[in-house]
């Protein structure tokens, strides 16, 4: 039986029964493994999952690791998002049994070779920036330009930021995704294209479209 095919199964079952699973819910604010109690699942279909997050500048780095239970949409994924002032790994593995440890979380291997994408490139703590002037050279398999909306909650504290840059296709494989454990909680929202200047195109459009709009409105009884 092959893996997709047994992991199907299992999650089948889960769901067909009603029943979540068990796993071990901490988190750490290194790269070392971390250790908490076990609790259930939410949802039949979320599985135990170990997930490393690296983020680095260019004189400073921090590491998550995370134990929780996560959607199985978003297991055995890992990925790199690289931007302005921000360079950012993950990997997720996963395991589908009550209290078990999923394997070893590997890092994807980092190509600097330039593959000739430029992406808009940003990071802002309110909302995305309308005048984008600056771009990220993208490198090895970072093929699609990458606009997110990172929240972190840590306790009873929320921060977000809105960023942009390059990033590996696994990082766009779903529009959102959410990893939650015992005190974090990190959530994202993105959006995905394989043009540098796409972000261009759309304005290019959307501007005329505006100002036609504006001069019907002008021109109406109703502006009189």
């Amino acid at each position: 039986m092959s893996c997709d095919l047994h992991l199907l199964c299992i999650l089948s079952a889960l769901i067909a029964t009603g029943n979540c699973l068990l796993c071990m819910q901490c988190s750490s604010f290194s790269d070392a493994p971390c250790a908490g109690s076990a609790q259930n699942c939410s949802s039949p279909k979320e599985v135990c999952a170990t997930t490393r997050i690296r983020n680095s500048g260019y004189y400073w780095q921090n590491s998550f690791y995370i134990r929780s239970c996560i959607n199985a949409t978003e297991c055995d994924t890992s990925g790199i998002i690289t931007g302005q002032y921000l360079k950012t790994l993950t990997s997720t593995t996963c395991c589908y049994t009550d209290n078990c440890t999923a394997p070893v979380v590997r890092f994807p291997v980092e190509n600097g070779t330039a593959n000739g994408l430029y992406c808009p490139s940003y990071v802002d703590k309110t909302m995305e920036p309308c005048d984008i002037k600056s771009k990220t050279q993208c490198t090895g398999d970072q093929k699609f330009c990458i606009r997110y909306l990172a929240t972190t909650t840590i306790g009873s504290t929320k921060s977000s930021l809105y960023l942009g840059g390059c990033a590996t296709g696994s990082m766009c494989n779903t529009s959102s995704s959410k990893i939650s454990s015992d005190g974090l909680t990190i959530e994202l929202t993105k959006s995905c294209n394989s043009s540098g200047n796409m972000l261009h195109r759309n304005m290019v459009t959307i501007i005329p479209t505006f100002l036609l709009l504006l001069g019907v409105f002008l021109r109406s009884p109703l502006s009189l």
